[in-house]
């Protein structure tokens, strides 16, 4: 799966806050929506994460970032219900993606 287009976007970046975005892809917007579980800046945020038109299930991501001499190590972590097995690697490849895409926004200071 690529990465859609984003549509619109709504952020509470404070712990207890709330995000939202729909993206398009191939022509279907597709809501997302999670919660700011723990925020410590710099080093780690912890949120969740759905997909309320695909399923009810409500699942964690942690990210976590270690300052290294020449920019910092990123370690993302996706806690998937085991129903979610099959997808693991789908999954994995859209958040490669979306790290991707933001390394390259940092390196040039462009958007995609």
């Amino acid at each position: 799966p690529g990465l859609g287009e984003i549509q619109k976007i709504e952020i509470d970046p404070t712990v207890g806050g709330r995000f939202t975005f729909v993206d398009r892809r191939e022509g279907e917007d597709i809501l997302h929506t999670g919660e700011y579980l723990e925020i410590d800046r710099p080093r780690r945020i912890v949120f969740t994460w759905s997909i309320p038109e695909s399923s009810d299930d409500v699942s964690k991501v942690t990210i976590e970032i270690t300052p290294k001499a020449m920019g910092c190590d990123v370690v993302l972590t996706h806690e998937l219900k085991p129903e979610w097995v099959n997808y693991r690697k789908d999954i994995a490849g859209s958040w490669k993606k979306m790290l991707d895409a933001l390394a390259r926004a940092m390196d040039t200071g462009e958007e995609e």
